[in-house]
């Protein structure tokens, strides 16, 4: 795990294992961590509900376009103000090949 989220450094307050793991952090923030299959198994479990403020796609291409798809399709959280967040994902990679 990166230092900058450690429980040392006092962002992480609960760190959460097992089927639905997760970082609690500082300030209400949640970070929910999701494994998909080659084929886009486990997608379905993201992609059914949950209004994320941004997304974190890592080795994308290797992803099916479904996981794309509904990852991007959860990135609809209002603010408190009643305004929507941007579309945010961050996609990183190494290239096919």
């Amino acid at each position: 795990m990166l230092p900058l989220l450690s429980l040392e450094t006092g962002l992480v307050l609960k760190k959460v294992g097992g089927h639905q793991p997760r970082r609690e952090l500082i300030n209400g923030i949640t970070v929910f961590f999701y494994n998909v299959g080659p084929h886009g198994e486990g997608m379905e479990a993201i992609g059914r509900g949950p209004e994320n403020a941004g997304a974190w796609l890592d080795e994308a291409a290797q992803m099916p376009a479904k996981t794309q798809n509904l990852a991007n399709a959860t990135l609809r959280q209002k603010r408190r103000d009643g305004t929507f967040y941007p579309y945010q994902a961050l996609y990183t990679t190494t290239p096919r090949g």
